[in-house]
């Protein structure tokens, strides 16, 4: 994400916004959930079309960004809280329905570069946090500390292989019975010991993700979060998601994949009782100009589903 200061606000422009705007094409006066303020980009680039914007946040510097955005004439809702809970921001601002819900997945720049938060192996001595709400008790440290072996090797499946998983929370047990594990250091310590195999970027990369997955219970926000968008669209409503590892996109494309129409626009017999089908769905990858000029979006992608309503809805 290239970063840019203006008037004290650090922004950036998000990853694949060109590929969103392309193909939601969100027109005047529509109503649009950005799930992940984060900077504000794709809340601006929303403003900028003249859309009625309802963001939301956990992050408490994102809730201050905002503020700051406000200042600067643009004029939308904000509330700091996860996006699996919009339907209730929905219905504290009067939304019955909106036209698009935006989810631009996983850790923001700024929270990755802050070394008190702990969320990169880049800062030795940082606590280990990785708390997005920093509002909430369990931090990283917590969880190593205090989880079970059998919870550890759960915990890291989710990003590693299974031996590597079982090998990890080996080493957790091994290291918290000689003393507490409270730094990025120690966990690097545990990591190195553990023996991964090799991949591509940095050893610690898999861990360190599927740590902070947990901490911030990221992947059943995500499921709960895609179940309220798409309740909440409108007919041609977009539900939009961008994700940048294999984790979370195997769970929006399985969701996607089990609320879409085989073909034409009418449920196939069987499967009345489901909520919400979409009738088109489309993928697109990271483009390579993109890619190249800013590293770190290099494995996003962007699933978009357009909603067709069930009779009762119409």
């Amino acid at each position: 994400m290239e970063e840019k200061r203006e008037e004290g606000l650090l922004l950036h422009v998000p990853v694949m916004l060109k590929e969103f705007l392309e193909l939601c094409q969100p027109q005047e006066n529509e109503k649009w959930i950005d799930g992940t303020f984060g900077y504000g980009g794709h809340t601006t680039a929303l403003l900028e079309r003249r859309c009625k914007v309802l963001a939301m946040d956990m992050d408490e510097q994102a809730q201050q960004r905002a503020g700051l955005l406000r200042e600067k004439g643009y004029h939308f809702y904000f509330f700091r809280k996860n996006f699996s809970e919009m339907a209730v921001a929905c219905s504290q601002i009067g939304w019955d329905w909106v036209d698009g819900v935006l989810l631009d997945l996983g850790v923001s720049i700024g929270q990755l570069k802050d070394p008190q938060r702990g969320f990169s192996f880049q800062f030795p001595e940082a606590p280990l946090d990785m708390r997005m709400d920093s509002s909430k008790e369990k931090t990283a440290a917590f969880l190593l500390n205090n989880l079970s072996k059998e919870l550890l090797i759960r915990l890291f499946s989710v990003s590693c292989k299974p031996k590597e998983s079982q090998r990890l929370a080996e080493e957790v047990e091994r290291f918290r019975s000689i003393r507490p594990i409270l730094r990025v250091k120690d966990f690097l310590e545990i990591i190195l010991k553990a023996r991964l195999s090799k991949a591509k970027g940095h050893v610690a990369t898999r861990p360190f993700l599927a740590l902070r997955m947990a901490v911030n219970e990221e992947l059943e926000h995500l499921q709960k979060g895609l179940e309220e968008g798409a309740r909440l669209l409108n007919e041609g409503g977009r539900l939009a998601v961008i994700s940048f590892h294999s984790g979370e996109d195997r769970l929006v494309k399985r969701f996607f994949q089990d609320h879409c129409l085989p073909k034409g626009r009418h449920a196939p017999e069987g499967e009345k009782e489901r909520e919400v089908f979409f009738y088109r769905i489309e993928r697109r990858l990271v483009s390579r100009e993109e890619s190249r000029n800013n590293p770190r979006a290099r494995s996003a992608r962007l699933r978009i589903g357009w909603k067709i309503c069930s009779e009762e809805e119409r």
